[in-house]
């Protein structure tokens, strides 16, 4: 069975509802409102992977505080191989301390990275992992480290960076991936993070491949481009316009009149976690993309980071997916989106 490795965060939701927000110095009653929730971009990836429906072992590589047995649990109920988490004896697991006002839906969040700071992935000679998927909850340092590891001991591994949060961008983690995927703030971020720079970002030095940027847009769907023979620096200057020559289009997932979307919290952990899955399992690019669009349309129809997905791969058949350029090749239509990445077959 292929397998997807996931190395990112790990967090505990705290989550009280309150009637209004408390002022400074004041204490306010969150009654019988509260709910303790497994999150972190990383595990939840993880975990929507695990339950997208594709046959692919999922491995996460993670960090917990030493007494934390209720986040690992979560990732082994999703179906998870959580063997390679660690515990720290000194740092607690990361967590949210996250507090809604009833009336007008609006939250306050206070985030503690904890033992996420000090996550690392240890990958050994002899790993088969198809697919190395990374978040921005970790240190770019951690995130580097891994890469270059897997590099060295899998150099057939496509690495896929969901640069989310795109608080820290580091250019020279970008540069090391296979493809980046991002939602329109993040892409933009990046974007003025290259065009600042005096010089271009020099290439790193494993052998040249295409790369891929994923656009996620929300209820207008997802975009895939393929950079070909452009840099990444060069992809996401131009692509400012939308018009990129080999690009695929996915429609978001249409809801059925009996289907009421609850919130999108965690509709972009489920994309990617789902696009991941289906890469490893040696999906095109319009499959992928397919299952992604309906793994993130699926958690909306239910509150929370980690909604059951498991109707996935059937809700993805009647995605419109509309593929341009040298993506419409017949040959290049009917190839594994992992193998594109790999082997230059455009």
């Amino acid at each position: 069975m292929p397998r997807l490795s996931v190395f990112g965060s790990v967090n505990v939701d705290h989550a009280f509802a309150v009637d209004a927000f408390p002022r400074p110095g004041e204490t306010v009653g969150g009654d019988s409102a509260y709910a303790r929730l497994a999150g972190g971009k990383g595990a939840n990836q993880a975990c929507a992977a695990a339950r997208a429906g594709v046959e692919v072992e999922v491995h996460f590589w993670g960090r917990v505080g030493r007494d934390d047995d209720f986040s690992v649990a979560q990732l082994e109920r999703a179906g998870v191989i959580a063997r390679e988490v660690t515990r720290d004896d000194a740092l607690p697991t990361g967590s949210a301390c996250v507090l809604c006002e009833r009336a007008s839906g609006e939250n306050m969040i206070v985030v503690c990275a904890g033992a996420n700071d000090a996550a690392r992935a240890r990958f050994r000679e002899g790993d088969e992992s198809a697919v190395l998927a990374l978040q921005g909850e970790v240190p770019v340092s951690a995130n580097l480290d891994a890469v270059r590891m897997m590099r060295t001991v899998n150099p057939r591994c496509v690495v896929v960076l969901n640069y989310a949060p795109a608080t820290e961008i580091s250019l020279e983690l970008i540069e090391e991936v296979d493809c980046v995927v991002v939602n329109e703030s993040e892409a933009r971020a990046i974007s003025e993070a290259y065009e600042i720079l005096d010089e271009p970002t020099r290439a790193s030095d494993r052998p040249q491949r295409n790369r891929a940027i994923v656009y996620t847009m929300g209820a207008a769907g997802a975009r895939l481009v393929m950079t070909r023979d452009l840099t990444f620096r060069e992809a996401f200057v131009r692509d400012g316009d939308g018009n990129s020559q080999d690009e695929a289009r996915v429609e978001a997932m249409r809801f059925g009149d009996d289907e009421t979307v609850i919130d999108t919290v965690g509709a972009g952990d489920a994309f990617v976690g789902a696009f991941c899955a289906a890469m490893a399992s040696d999906a095109t690019c319009a499959d992928a993309l397919r299952l992604a669009s309906a793994a993130g349309g699926l958690t909306c129809l239910s509150s929370g980071a980690r909604a059951d997905v498991s109707r996935a791969r059937e809700r993805a058949l009647p995605i419109p997916c509309v593929l341009r350029g040298a993506l419409k090749n017949k040959n290049v239509e009917r190839a594994p989106l992992r193998a594109l990445l790999l082997d230059d077959a455009l």
